[in-house]
C-alpha cells in the first residue's frame, strides 16, 4: 500500500495527474480492505492528503472526517493528529482562521509523540493555511521556519511549496519585490525535481503579480508554454486556474 501511495504522490508532483490518481484509487481500496483499523486509517490519510495535494476539497475533507473518527473510536492519536491538522489546513484555505489553532494543535500533538519526521511539510500546510485565512505576518515566520528545517534537516521534497506560500503571504503582505524572488526560487525548486505541478502552481502566482506589475505578455506566454506540457488531467482546479488566467492576460 505504502508503495502505492508515495508514487501516487510523486506521479502527481511531476504532473501526471492521470495516473497519479489511478495509483492513488487503487492503494486505497487496498488499504481499505484490510482487517487492521491502523490500515484503514492510514489508507483513509493518505488519500485525503492525496486529495488535498491536487486541491480536491471536498472529496479531502470527507475522506478525513470519516478517518478522524474512526481514529477517535479506536484511540489512535497519531491518527487523530493528523485528522486535526488536515481539517485546520482546510479551514483555513477556506478563509475560516479558526483552522489556525486546530493545525497548530494537531502539529503539537504530531510532536508530542516525539516524531520530526515531515514537520516541513506540516509547517508547510501551516503557511498555506496563513495564506488561505489572510494571516501573512503568522504565515511568513511559519514558512521560514519550515524552509529553515528543510536545509537542517535535508527533506528538500517540499522546498517548491514552502517558497511558494512565502511568496504568496509577502504578496498579502504588500511586499512584492521579495514576494518575487520566493515565487522563482520555487519554480526553480520545482525545476531542479522536475515537479511540474508544483511548477504550474508558482508560476500562476507569479503571473498573477506580473499582470499586476503591466508584464501581461510576458506573463501569458510563459503560462501558456507551461500548460502546453500538460498531456492529463484535464479539469484539475490549477489546470483550470491557469486557463482562467490565461484569457485575462493581454
Amino acid at each position: 500500500m505504502m508503495c502505492r501511495i508515495w508514487a501516487s504522490w510523486a506521479l502527481c508532483r511531476l504532473g501526471y495527474l492521470d495516473d497519479a490518481r489511478t495509483m492513488a484509487d487503487a492503494a486505497f481500496t487496498h488499504g481499505m480492505s484490510r482487517h487492521s483499523t491502523l490500515v484503514r486509517v492510514e489508507a483513509g490519510m493518505y488519500k485525503s492528503a492525496f486529495h488535498g495535494q491536487c486541491r480536491e476539497y471536498d472529496i479531502c475533507e470527507r475522506i478525513n472526517e470519516e478517518c478522524t473518527a474512526l481514529a477517535t473510536e479506536y484511540d489512535f492519536p497519531v491518527g487523530k493528529a493528523l485528522g486535526d491538522m488536515r481539517l485546520g489546513w482546510l479551514r483555513g484555505c477556506g478563509g475560516d482562521a479558526t483552522g489556525i489553532p486546530q493545525l497548530r494543535a494537531g502539529i503539537e500533538a504530531w510532536r508530542a509523540g516525539g516524531s520530526a519526521v515531515a514537520a516541513p511539510a506540516f509547517l508547510g500546510l501551516l503557511a498555506e493555511a496563513c495564506v488561505g485565512a489572510c494571516l501573512p505576518e503568522e504565515g511568513i515566520e511559519v514558512a521560514r521556519e519550515a524552509i529553515r528545517y528543510s536545509q537542517e534537516t535535508g527533506a528538500a521534497h517540499n522546498d517548491a511549496e514552502l517558497h511558494r506560500s512565502l511568496g504568496e503571504l509577502l504578496l498579502l503582505s504588500g511586499d512584492d519585490g521579495d514576494a518575487e524572488a520566493s515565487l522563482e526560487q520555487a519554480i526553480d525548486c520545482a525545476r531542479e525535481q522536475q515537479a511540474k505541478a508544483w511548477e504550474l502552481r508558482a508560476t500562476i502566482s507569479l503571473c498573477g503579480l506580473w499582470q499586476k506589475q503591466g508584464k501581461g505578455s510576458e506573463a501569458r506566454a510563459r503560462l501558456a508554454e507551461l500548460c502546453s506540457w500538460f498531456t492529463d488531467g484535464r479539469g484539475a482546479p490549477e489546470l483550470e486556474e491557469a486557463k482562467e488566467l490565461l484569457a485575462t492576460l493581454a
